[in-house]
């Protein structure tokens, strides 16, 4: 990473409860199977859990330190996947 911090924007809409789900970033760009075609986290790609309002629809805009867009850290041309269930890693933010 070469210092300071991504922005991060989240404007997903679907969702059939408030319940918390995770979003994670995976080693793989790709979505098929499932999701599993996504492979493993990604380290330093946990962004955190999301939750719906009453409509469906997660908006959210937040700095993460861990995330890159250069280097090969960069998370260009990985898969952002989000659960329904929520994974329970700590992570300090």
């Amino acid at each position: 990473m070469l210092g300071g911090s991504t922005t991060i924007s989240i404007d997903l809409d679907g969702f059939s409860d408030t319940d918390k789900h995770a979003c994670h970033v995976h080693q793989v760009g790709s979505t098929g199977d499932q999701c599993t075609a996504a492979g493993a986290h990604f380290d330093g790609g946990d962004l955190g859990d999301l939750t719906a309002d009453e409509t469906g629809k997660v908006m959210t805009t937040f700095e993460e330190q861990r995330v890159t867009l250069v280097g090969s850290d960069s998370v260009i041309g990985r898969a952002v996947v989000v659960s329904s269930h929520v994974i329970n890693i700590l992570i300090p933010r």
